[in-house]
């Protein structure tokens, strides 16, 4: 599993991003689709699962679960 460090600035806008995901239909954002899914390697998460990836990266707190892997989302 790759590790990123991200600065103060970088970590608001990763859970901007994850905010605005969570409450965003796909439905009309075909490229945002193909990135949250890999070109449909993954399904899309719940926004459940986006909180708490959001919770974990915000408080620096480990998984309860194995996590999806974005990596190969994050190009």
């Amino acid at each position: 599993m790759a590790h990123y460090e991200l600065s103060d600035k970088e970590l608001a806008w990763v859970l901007a991003g994850l905010r605005s995901l969570a409450s965003e239909s796909l439905a009309d954002n075909t490229g945002l689709e193909e990135v949250v899914t890999d070109g449909g390697r993954y399904l899309r998460p719940k926004a459940e699962e986006l909180d708490a990836l959001a919770e974990r990266l915000n408080c620096g707190a480990a998984p309860e679960q194995p996590a999806l892997s974005l990596a190969g989302s994050l190009r």
